[in-house]
Protein backbone atom coordinates (compact mmCIF):
# COMPACT_ATOMS: atom_id res chain seq x y z
CA UNK A 1 0.00 0.00 0.00
CA UNK A 2 1.20 3.53 -0.73
CA UNK A 3 0.17 7.11 -0.07
CA UNK A 4 -2.32 8.38 -2.71
CA UNK A 5 -0.75 11.86 -2.56
CA UNK A 6 3.02 11.29 -2.67
CA UNK A 7 3.20 7.50 -3.39
CA UNK A 8 5.42 6.92 -0.35
CA UNK A 9 5.31 3.54 1.39
CA UNK A 10 6.29 5.02 4.77
CA UNK A 11 2.89 4.71 6.49
CA UNK A 12 1.62 4.30 10.01
CA UNK A 13 -1.75 3.31 11.38
CA UNK A 14 -3.74 6.29 12.61
CA UNK A 15 -6.98 5.16 14.24
CA UNK A 16 -10.23 4.15 12.56
CA UNK A 17 -12.75 5.95 10.41
CA UNK A 18 -16.24 4.43 10.16
CA UNK A 19 -14.91 1.03 11.11
CA UNK A 20 -12.01 1.06 8.61
CA UNK A 21 -8.32 1.43 9.38
CA UNK A 22 -7.03 4.98 8.91
CA UNK A 23 -3.41 5.55 7.80
CA UNK A 24 -1.08 8.54 7.89
CA UNK A 25 1.86 9.06 5.55
CA UNK A 26 5.11 9.72 7.44
CA UNK A 27 6.49 11.81 4.56
CA UNK A 28 3.66 14.20 3.64
CA UNK A 29 1.25 13.77 6.58
CA UNK A 30 -1.71 12.81 4.34
CA UNK A 31 -4.43 10.78 6.07
CA UNK A 32 -6.38 8.17 4.13
CA UNK A 33 -8.08 4.79 4.33
CA UNK A 34 -7.01 1.80 2.24
CA UNK A 35 -10.21 1.60 0.17
CA UNK A 36 -13.16 3.91 -0.20
CA UNK A 37 -16.70 2.72 -0.82
CA UNK A 38 -19.31 4.56 -2.79
CA UNK A 39 -22.22 5.80 -0.74
CA UNK A 40 -25.75 6.30 -1.97
CA UNK A 41 -27.90 4.54 -4.53
CA UNK A 42 -26.67 3.09 -7.80
CA UNK A 43 -27.45 4.70 -11.13
CA UNK A 44 -29.58 1.67 -11.98
CA UNK A 45 -31.85 2.29 -8.97
CA UNK A 46 -32.17 5.94 -9.97
CA UNK A 47 -33.09 5.06 -13.57
CA UNK A 48 -35.66 2.49 -12.44
CA UNK A 49 -37.37 5.06 -10.19
CA UNK A 50 -37.40 7.67 -12.96
CA UNK A 51 -38.83 5.12 -15.40
CA UNK A 52 -41.59 4.21 -12.90
CA UNK A 53 -42.45 7.90 -12.51
CA UNK A 54 -42.65 8.38 -16.30
CA UNK A 55 -45.01 5.39 -16.46
CA UNK A 56 -47.39 7.19 -14.11
CA UNK A 57 -46.64 5.79 -10.66
CA UNK A 58 -46.76 8.39 -7.92
CA UNK A 59 -43.74 9.04 -5.72
CA UNK A 60 -45.19 7.38 -2.59
CA UNK A 61 -45.95 4.17 -4.52
CA UNK A 62 -42.40 4.10 -5.91
CA UNK A 63 -41.14 4.52 -2.33
CA UNK A 64 -43.21 1.54 -1.18
CA UNK A 65 -41.99 -0.66 -4.03
CA UNK A 66 -38.30 0.24 -3.91
CA UNK A 67 -37.67 1.26 -0.30
CA UNK A 68 -36.05 4.51 -1.46
CA UNK A 69 -37.14 7.67 0.33
CA UNK A 70 -39.76 9.78 -1.45
CA UNK A 71 -37.64 12.92 -0.95
CA UNK A 72 -34.71 11.27 -2.73
CA UNK A 73 -36.97 10.24 -5.60
CA UNK A 74 -38.40 13.76 -5.79
CA UNK A 75 -34.87 15.22 -5.98
CA UNK A 76 -33.97 12.82 -8.79
CA UNK A 77 -37.10 13.85 -10.72
CA UNK A 78 -36.26 17.54 -10.32
CA UNK A 79 -32.71 16.94 -11.49
CA UNK A 80 -33.86 15.02 -14.55
CA UNK A 81 -36.34 17.76 -15.47
CA UNK A 82 -33.61 20.43 -15.30
CA UNK A 83 -31.28 18.46 -17.59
Amino acid sequence: MQCPKCTSIQLQKNGNRRGKQNYRCKDCGCQFIASYTQRGYSDDAKQICLRMHRLGLNIRKIEQLTGISHSTIRNWIRQSEQS
